[in-house]
């Protein structure tokens, strides 16, 4: 069966509202190489004016895959996972996401184009707090195969599954969640929630502070930014499907990577995107900086037993307008791309 393309235009029901939980954004951005302390103290935070914890930028698309679920457990959708290829990823960020928020989010397919032995998908999500107010939107394009692949087959990007827990239980409908988000409690900055001092599979030069990502610097189109290598293990890959919820055993287990026409395991494109975006989180030292992010996953991250990937992140800045930079990431895995079109929009202050 192949997608069918009658389903382009369809928006399904409002998902259950999702409570953005402080532990959880903390857990995400541990796993994405998050070392800004907004993303784990509330008093960092509060000092950059927000009510809470900051998400990391990608944690919007955790989310996003609950609601995605629902389209693909449709047996008349026709999506099969076990021959889907995440394709592309683009995220836009209305205003950041904060500890406290109930997002609702709203699924709209947005066509089904058949090329060939190939469907491509795109979805849309769109989250919006209690007020209907918009918070955030995902566009994932996903490219569906009509068949298995050959065994010596590649395929050119992670595959994508949605998350093992998205049939859990989680807040019914008509949940009622809170009018306003709550300030941090006064004693906040007690429990223990600063950044851990090295984020596993992080190199130094990403380091807050290091290689010259500091917070405040001068942004001015044609200016070069990093290079820095990151560091993957498997352990990182088992870190980031804990927190994301993405459990499709091509990320831990070489049989199943095999079966699936890779020569072992490869990391998650979204856990890769993810680490990606901090390069630019950390020079500016908000998290809630990054206004849009997207990206095009080319080829996948192998990550060996025992060892691990190297990730090589440099980025140019392409414009500056008022106080807003646009950026495009160059993102290399043993001197090959793996993501292209990696571009993101940036909130400056001062």
């Amino acid at each position: 069966m192949r997608p069918d393309p009658s389903f382009a235009g369809r928006i399904y029901p409002p998902g259950p509202p999702y409570q953005v939980g402080r532990e959880k954004l903390r857990e995400f951005a541990a796993a994405t190489g998050a070392t800004v302390p907004a993303c784990f103290d509330p008093a960092a935070a509060g000092a950059l004016g927000y009510a809470d914890v900051v998400a990391a930028p990608t944690f919007a698309v955790v989310i996003a895959q609950r609601a995605e679920a629902a389209y693909a457990a449709d047996p008349a959708a026709g999506i099969d996972f076990s021959r889907v290829v995440h394709a592309e990823e683009s995220i836009v960020l209305h205003r950041p996401i904060i500890a406290g928020d109930w997002l609702t989010p709203t699924l709209r397919v947005v066509g089904v184009r058949q090329r060939g032995a190939i469907a491509m998908v795109t979805t849309e999500v769109k989250l919006a707090d209690p007020a209907g107010v918009p918070v955030a939107s995902v566009t994932s394009v996903l490219a569906v195969r009509d068949a298995a692949p050959p065994a010596d087959a590649v395929p050119p990007a992670a595959l994508s599954a949605p998350p093992a827990d998205a049939a859990l239980p989680i807040p019914p409908a008509d949940a009622a969640p809170p009018a306003a988000l709550s300030a941090p409690p006064a004693d906040a900055a007690s429990l223990g929630a600063g950044p851990p001092e090295r984020v596993p599979g992080v190199v130094g030069e990403l380091n807050a502070g290091a290689g010259g990502l500091t917070s405040g610097a001068e942004w001015r189109a044609g200016d070069q930014l990093g290079p820095v290598e990151v560091s993957l293990t498997r352990a990182d890959l088992v870190r980031y499907a804990g927190a994301s919820g993405d459990f499709n055993p091509i990320h831990w287990s070489d049989a199943a990577a095999r079966a699936a026409g890779l020569s072992g395991v490869i990391a998650h494109g979204m856990a890769t995107m993810g680490y990606a975006i901090q390069f630019l989180v950390t020079r500016v030292g908000d998290p809630g900086a990054i206004a849009e992010y997207s990206a095009r996953f080319v080829r996948p991250v192998p990550v060996p037993e025992g060892g691990a990937a190297q990730l090589h992140i440099s980025g140019g800045i392409v414009a500056v307008v008022g106080a807003a930079a646009t950026v495009n990431l160059t993102v290399e895995s043993q001197g090959v791309r793996v993501l292209a079109r990696t571009q993101a929009k940036i909130r400056l202050s001062g």
